[in-house]
């Protein structure tokens, strides 16, 4: 991608088509109902937040605020995690000699434990670079 304005935002205008924000979005909305459901179904009856304090099982509200600490700690870890997985390039094939095809001598490349049918290195038909394995 070309550091110009034009070039940006074709690579923008690439990256956020709706089937490259389907499968991102799907789990976004699966987990917020998990999440909801769980807060909303198990958290605050446990923790009995309307109850009157002279009502209240302490056994109870003491157990919903320590599960509620810790699920919504396991839910931040989770969250980080998975935008880092949505947000982390994926990288590409260097463009060196050694992956471009034809520009390398045979004996030099590198050992592959995948090949074609045929014996020869996988590599890209679009690109004309090798597959690393």
């Amino acid at each position: 991608v070309r550091p110009t304005r034009r070039g940006w935002t074709m690579k923008l205008h690439n990256d956020l088509k709706l089937a490259n924000l389907l499968p991102p979005g799907f789990i976004c909305v699966v987990m917020a109902t998990i999440w909801s459901v769980y807060v909303s179904l198990h958290l605050l009856p446990l923790m009995q937040l309307g109850v009157p304090d002279l009502l209240q099982d302490l056994e109870k509200v003491q157990r919903g605020l320590s599960q509620a600490v810790i699920s919504q700690l396991l839910t931040a870890l989770f969250l980080i995690c998975y935008a880092r997985a949505v947000l982390t390039s994926p990288g590409r094939i260097p463009n060196s000699a050694e992956w471009r095809m034809g520009d390398s001598d045979p004996s030099v490349s590198p050992s592959t434990s995948e090949v074609k049918v045929t014996g020869e290195r996988r590599h890209c038909k679009w690109c004309l670079k090798y597959k690393p394995d």
